[in-house]
C-alpha cells in the first residue's frame, strides 16, 4: 500500500455500524465495525483498556480486513523505533509504506509529531485518546455512549 492509499483510507468517512456503542470499562475489550458510505472496505477500531497494573493502559487502533492503519497506546511500556530512537509511554503508530500490511506498525511516533492529532506528551486520558483517533481516521462518534 502506498502513503497516498494510506491517506486516502484514514481521510474516508466511517461511521459506527451500531447505533450508540458501548466502549469498554477498565479491564475490558471490544472490535466494532465501521460502515463508510464511500467504500466498500471493511474498517474496524479495536480498543483494548486491559492493563493488568495499570488500569489506565490502552491500546486503540484502526484498521482494515488487511491492513493496521493506525493504533494510540496509552501507558504503554515505552517503544524503541527500528533506527533505535525511544518514543514515550504515550505514542502513536502509523503505517508506513513497505511495512507488512498485516505487521505490528513497528515506527511509533511521540504525539506532538503529529500535529493534527491534538494531543499532549502526558497526562492522557482514555476518551481524549480516543476522541483524537477517532477525529485523525476520520471516524464520526455523534451516537457514541462515552465511558471513563
Amino acid at each position: 500500500m502506498t502513503q497516498d492509499q494510506f491517506e486516502h483510507l484514514l481521510s474516508i468517512p466511517k461511521t459506527f455500524e451500531k447505533d450508540s456503542p458501548k466502549l469498554p470499562v477498565g479491564g475490558g475489550k471490544g472490535t466494532y465495525a465501521l460502515l463508510s458510505p464511500e467504500s466498500e472496505e471493511k474498517f474496524y477500531l479495536d480498543i483494548h483498556r486491559n492493563g493488568t497494573f495499570e488500569i489506565s493502559k490502552s491500546k486503540i487502533q484502526n484498521r482494515t480486513n488487511k491492513v493496521l492503519l493506525v493504533r494510540i497506546e496509552i501507558n504503554a511500556a515505552p517503544h524503541i523505533n527500528p533506527d533505535g530512537r525511544r518514543i514515550g509511554r504515550n505514542h502513536i503508530h502509523l503505517y508506513k509504506p513497505g511495512e507488512i500490511e498485516s505487521g505490528s506498525l513497528p515506527w511509533a511516533y511521540e504525539f506532538d509529531e503529529i500535529p493534527s492529532l491534538s494531543l499532549p506528551k502526558e497526562n492522557v486520558d482514555f476518551m481524549s485518546a480516543f476522541f483524537a483517533l477517532c477525529k485523525y481516521c476520520n471516524i464520526e462518534v455523534s451516537n457514541l455512549q462515552g465511558v471513563i
